[in-house]
């Protein structure tokens, strides 16, 4: 019966335990992707001012369009899962990633699709194009277009960030459990022992009278 106590006692903390550690990994994952979305998305709209400062400046510098300066800016952006297309003012187009190298367009968002989809759940995956336009002196002298998959995107750094994240609350919630095990086992001892030794002490009274009993009982009848 003691054996029975102690076991269910140790049970119970460990239940105990990983139901806690449950709830507060699940709060601390959703807590940490939450966060790190709104990360993501506040840096894509960095990413996309930078990109436009940056063609900006090379309208004021150049005095106009630069093909080879679109480029290097088009090819840098594809690289961080932006597809950029620039436009002047009669909307005629300068410079577009997708007619320089559909293909690497392509694969930067089949790449992105298959990292998403398989290791982020409920990711909608939708392409999206925001325009902008370029302000130069208070005259709009072109367009520029950007277009992602949205609402936000991980490139294989950040989803390896978040998969040893995943990963470090897994090991913490293990080792949760055999240290909340070893507690229970403590925590189990240390209330049976008290019950054992009355138990004992209440044994050896009952095993005292019992041995005395025939003698008072013969003493009785003298």
């Amino acid at each position: 019966m003691n054996l029975k106590l102690r076991y269910k006692l140790i049970l119970s903390y460990a239940l105990l335990a990983m139901i806690i550690i449950g709830i507060i990994s699940l709060l601390t994952n959703f807590s940490v992707r939450k966060s790190f979305e709104n990360y993501i998305i506040e840096e894509h709209e960095q990413r996309v001012s930078d990109i436009r400062n940056n063609i900006r400046h090379s309208y004021i510098q150049n005095n106009g369009f630069n093909i080879d300066v679109l480029e290097h800016i088009g090819v840098k952006a594809i690289e961080k899962g932006l597809i950029i297309s620039v436009n002047n003012a009669d909307a005629l187009l300068q410079w577009s990633a997708m007619e320089h190298n559909a293909g690497l367009c392509e694969a930067m968002i089949a790449n992105v699709k298959e990292n998403m989809f398989n290791h982020y759940s409920g990711w909608e995956g939708n392409y999206t194009e925001d325009s902008f336009d370029i302000i130069i002196d208070n005259a709009t002298v072109g367009t520029f277009n950007v277009g992602y998959l949205g609402p936000f995107y991980f490139n294989e750094e950040e989803l390896y960030f978040l998969t040893s994240i995943n990963r470090v609350l897994l090991y913490v919630g293990f080792f949760s459990i055999i240290f909340a095990v070893i507690i229970g086992m403590i925590m189990a001892n240390s209330v049976t022992k008290p019950i054992e030794t009355v138990i004992r002490y209440l044994n050896k009274i009952h095993d005292t009278r019992t041995s005395e009993l025939p003698n008072n009982f013969n003493k009785t009848h003298d």
